[in-house]
């Protein structure tokens, strides 16, 4: 495995790919998103953030882990793990004093919990899965890791 690092925009389309392949099954994508037009559809949703990596400058709404994604083949192997932690430490080191996220599956919820997120809510939804929105605040620990 090689380190995480930030996606430039030629790593879009195997990003997608990837994105695509890891959230096949996911409870919220596949409500939203049809199967037909499905790898586009991941392209048009997350393609525009890639652009928003480099420039280094905190959102003006807060921080937000948006689609951590890994190849079903590859799961298991603590790369999701190792892309929160990378996350979390490019973030701290960005000076972010938060970072929130939102989850439709309940074993990610203690994925991020083992990362230092707790669930700050959970909404449930009448035609679709539930969705736990989740922080870490405690920065000071993630600001260490760089």
């Amino acid at each position: 495995m090689s380190d995480p690092r930030l996606a430039s925009p030629d790593d879009l389309a195997p990003a997608a790919e990837t994105l695509a392949r890891a959230f096949a099954h996911y409870p919220w994508t596949r409500h939203v998103i049809p199967e037909e037009g499905y790898a586009e559809q991941i392209v048009a949703l997350h393609g525009d953030r890639i652009g928003r990596l480099g420039d280094g400058s905190p959102p003006h709404d807060g921080w937000s882990l948006e689609t951590v994604g890994v190849r079903p083949a590859a799961q298991g192997r603590r790369l999701g793990s190792a892309l929160i932690v990378f996350a979390l430490a490019e973030a701290a080191r960005r000076g972010a004093r938060a970072v929130r996220l939102e989850t439709s599956d309940e074993r990610n919820v203690r994925l991020y919990e083992r990362h230092g997120f707790h669930a700050t809510g959970r909404r449930d939804h009448p035609d679709g899965p539930p969705v736990w929105d989740m922080e870490v605040d405690d920065m000071d620990a993630h600001a260490r890791t760089t």
